[in-house]
């Protein structure tokens, strides 16, 4: 991720300390990210899969269910149809550490896709803080690229009424302009990959966060201790898992769009009341170009992954688990 950052840089000066800055800073978060979404998902997968099946498996609970035709081992840690019928413990240890390895590699593919999602992210906020920083330095640019060009003058004094001054401003600007257009495509590759992916997330999130803690008032309206301790813990975890990954995808989400607002605000702080026609006219396409801001939305829906929309599910949440506790105690 890193690299595909750097193709985005197209600049002639090299980054400068405070575009270091930057690009550590938001590769700081992205680790950070990937940190912390490892420990604490993994936490709740193996409570799933590894602590609760094990409680089952000592307590010697490791009688399967039939469903239909097909049995299903009830409570091994991919609760599956398997060819071997956990009835005693030798047969569902077997199958206890058949199924862990295969599990947490599950895991480990779903971890990896958060953090590719997250880390993406930081690339495109990373590089359109360049951006605005780049704009914000143009002067400085221009006057190094003048120097480049066996430029004479000082800086700060009547550069403006060099024509061959005139002529790197318009030069650096070409290569703001031709940044941002790349930031764009990178946008919109991304989003194309990621979209319906976003879809499912925000569309499922509502019925991910309401279902568990449903389920934990009926275990504990029928009084069973028992499914507490063991069913309620994960479905705890469930939760609160759902709820923090649906805020760091909005959290990020919500970044990307915030540094895209600021482009069009860089450009205009730009120089441009003494800058030639030609300058002008270019900034004019480059600020028209970005009016629109970026964001990363979820397919068919079109819905953003942002701040509001992480409210929005969240009170989605909580009507859809009204909803089910009061249509519970009708049919009671």
């Amino acid at each position: 991720l890193e690299m595909i950052g750097n193709e985005l840089y197209i600049y002639q000066r090299p980054f400068t300390p405070k575009e270091l800055e930057i690009k550590k800073e938001e590769i700081k978060k992205a680790k950070h990210f990937g940190r912390y979404s490892f420990y604490i998902p993994c936490t709740v997968a193996l409570t799933q899969m590894a602590f609760v099946p094990a409680i089952h498996g000592f307590k010697g609970e490791y009688s399967s269910i039939v469903n239909g035709s097909a049995t299903i081992n009830k409570y091994t840690p991919l609760p599956v149809w398997t060819p071997v019928d956990a009835t005693s413990g030798i047969s569902f240890f077997i199958l206890y550490w058949c199924q862990l390895g295969p599990g947490f590699v599950e895991f480990l593919i779903f971890h990896g896709s958060c953090t590719f999602f997250v880390g993406t992210i930081c690339v495109l906020v990373s590089d359109l803080r360049i951006l605005q920083s780049s704009l914000e330095d143009i002067k400085k640019r221009s006057y190094h690229l003048y120097r480049m060009k066996g430029g004479k003058g000082e800086e700060n004094k009547g550069l403006l009424d060099d024509s061959l001054y005139q002529q790197c401003m318009t030069a650096c600007l070409k290569e703001n302009v031709q940044h941002h257009i790349k930031i764009v495509e990178f946008h919109n590759l991304f989003q194309d990959i990621v979209g319906y992916a976003i879809f499912f997330i925000l569309t499922g999130a509502a019925v991910t966060i309401s279902t568990p803690p449903f389920t934990i008032l009926q275990i504990m309206e029928k009084g069973e201790t028992h499914k507490f301790y063991s069913a309620g813990i994960v479905m705890l975890g469930h939760t609160f898992l759902s709820v923090y990954l649906l805020s760091r995808y909005c959290k990020f989400g919500q970044n990307f769009e915030n540094e895209s607002r600021k482009v069009l605000d860089a450009f205009y702080g730009t120089p441009w009341y003494k800058a030639n026609l030609t300058f002008r006219k270019l900034l004019i396409v480059a600020m028209l170009n970005s009016q629109k801001t970026l964001q990363i939305n979820a397919a068919v829906v079109g819905v953003s992954a942002s701040a509001a929309t992480f409210m929005d599910v969240i009170k989605s949440s909580y009507s859809l688990l009204n909803f089910l506790a009061s249509s519970n105690g009708k049919s009671n």
